[in-house]
């Protein structure tokens, strides 16, 4: 979403006429959004010496061409005698477009702070519930050898249960006499 709305931003600054155009018709463009400066004024100074000759005589006269500095153009003023300037110009456009790269790196840094911070939870909790599982694990270690004595104890008594049951079968085995009738006299 914020990088959407970055390029959005980013594609509203270009200036319509730079879109898809040729570097000829973006400098045009630039070149007529600027101030035209005054052209420099020419003076001929004559030779200080006075020995002005004269072009017939074949000799050159030596002369300085002084350009004069040109003339500051001063921003325009509005009604308030603040300056105006012109917020939609290219140069602007990279002042948005830096503005937009601080706060999507701002953002970044604070969203890779904030993954930082996550992950240092993640491992301390991590941290906690492997000695927690540690601990259950010893515990049921404990619990499953006290379970294997208590079944090793279980087969023993089978085993003599069996035994006796075995005498108890050789002691069973013997003749039974009785008396069907019996009379006394």
């Amino acid at each position: 979403m914020r990088v959407a709305a970055a390029f959005l931003l980013i594609v509203l600054c270009i200036p319509a006429n730079a879109r898809g155009a040729d570097a000829d018709r973006q400098y045009d463009s630039w070149r007529e959004s600027q101030p035209a400066a005054p052209a420099p004024t020419k003076r001929i100074e004559q030779p200080k010496d006075g020995s002005a000759q004269n072009e017939s005589d074949g000799a050159h006269r030596q002369t300085a061409i002084r350009g004069e500095p040109a003339a500051t153009t001063q921003p325009k003023a509005n009604h308030n005698g603040r300056e105006q300037h012109d917020y939609t110009s290219a140069e602007w456009c990279l002042v948005y477009a830096t503005v937009v790269l601080v706060v999507f790196t701002g953002g970044l840094m604070i969203y890779t702070a904030r993954l930082w911070g996550e992950t240092k939870t993640l491992r301390e909790n991590a941290d906690k519930i492997a000695r927690q599982q540690a601990t259950d694990t010893r515990d049921s270690i404990a619990i499953a050898k006290s379970t294997s004595n208590a079944a090793m104890d279980s087969a023993k008594a089978a085993m003599l249960t069996v035994e006796t049951m075995g005498e108890m079968a050789q002691k069973e085995l013997r003749a039974y006499v009785s008396l069907l009738t019996a009379t006394l006299e």
